[in-house]
């Protein structure tokens, strides 16, 4: 199942935007390669990681959470992206909880703002920011009842490099 979503996402994010669209997004091109984050995440002990890389009509985050508390688990999660006009982007996701949903996304040359979208209105959104020093802060909120609470904030430096 987990394959069909996300072959089922490959296809929409490659059918709907040409193969040049990733050259229109300069922030993922800031974003591109591996970062790794030890800390807290959902409120536990974890190791994440992410992945930025090209792919067919734009880009794919690669999102990995292993918990390292005494109750171990992890979670996974997959994203494509693709230009849709000047700093806006068109998106979708999928994770192992078995969320799926589009995204619609924004930048201002350092930031990547992205809302997650449910029955046509925002539920969540996630910000990428590029610091000063180097590293990526990765900070999430969810909405209920109208009213925005954060549900996840991590610093993530750069690997290879």
């Amino acid at each position: 199942m987990r394959a069909v979503v996300a072959s089922s996402i490959l296809m929409l994010a490659g059918a709907v935007a040409p193969a040049s669209a990733r050259t229109e997004a300069p922030i993922f091109r800031m974003f591109e390669g591996d970062w790794v984050s030890h800390g807290v995440a959902f409120e536990r002990s974890a190791r994440t990681r992410m992945n930025w890389e090209p792919a067919p009509g734009g880009w794919r985050l690669d999102y990995r959470v292993a918990f390292v508390d005494a109750a171990g688990g992890g979670f996974h999660g997959v994203a494509f992206y693709r230009a849709a006009g000047e700093g806006k982007y068109a998106g979708a996701w999928a994770d192992s909880d078995g969320d799926m949903h589009p995204i619609e996304a924004r930048d201002d040359g350092v930031t990547l703002m992205a809302h997650w979208v449910r029955a046509g209105e925002p539920y969540g959104r996630t910000e990428y920011e590029l610091t000063e020093d180097g590293s990526l802060q990765v900070t999430e909120w969810t909405q209920r009842g109208g009213q925005w609470r954060q549900v996840n904030d991590q610093r993530f430096s750069r690997q290879g490099t």
